[in-house]
């Protein structure tokens, strides 16, 4: 039952704003469809799996909490993401989880982001979710030293190549880049 009314809801969701604020408002008016969701938003199957991660996307930039239940599930499945949309969404959710001082992320966790972060850098990835697997690094790049330095290679490597969103974000990497 739950499944099959939050489907319609998701599938009747446009990318307008207001479209998207509304099934992030009834949502977190009826949080029992939150593992639904999460269902919907981590599975390559599925044909409006972007459109459930932006609404993901909303709900963890507002409360990243939410995620506590989902998180294990969430650090498993992130490198499986094909949908260039939903990566941009679900690269965001792992860029705040990388930076938050209240959700803890095990060793094994933060593995997983970073490996995928580099895959996506190293990969033909749209600019938004190559940005986000920066600010990723960035994140951990205390935990991963190596890896840090093999990304700063490959950021420098496509630097005079990539788009101004691409060379914001990879100044911003270098200033901050302790390795």
């Amino acid at each position: 039952m739950h499944t099959k009314f939050l489907i319609q809801q998701i599938n009747s969701c446009t990318a307008l704003l207001k479209s998207r604020q509304t099934l992030y408002t009834w949502i977190l008016n009826n949080p029992e469809y939150i593992p639904t969701l999460f269902d919907i938003g981590l599975n390559n199957q599925h044909p409006n799996q972007h459109k459930a991660a932006w609404i993901i996307e909303f709900l963890l930039v507002d409360n990243l909490s939410i995620i506590l239940p989902q998180l294990a599930r969430f650090c498993t499945q992130f490198p499986e993401i094909k949908n260039e949309s939903t990566k941009r969404s679900l690269g965001k959710i792992a860029s705040l989880l990388t930076q938050s001082k209240i959700i803890e992320l095990n060793r094994k966790q933060k593995e997983t982001l970073m490996e995928t972060a580099l895959s996506w850098l190293i990969d033909n990835t749209k600019v938004a979710s190559k940005c986000h697997a920066i600010d990723i690094i960035l994140n951990l790049s205390y935990d991963f030293s190596e890896l840090t330095k093999l990304a700063n290679e490959t950021i420098e490597q496509q630097y005079a190549s990539s788009s101004p969103a691409f060379q914001i974000r990879a100044r911003k990497f270098k200033q901050n880049l302790i390795i």
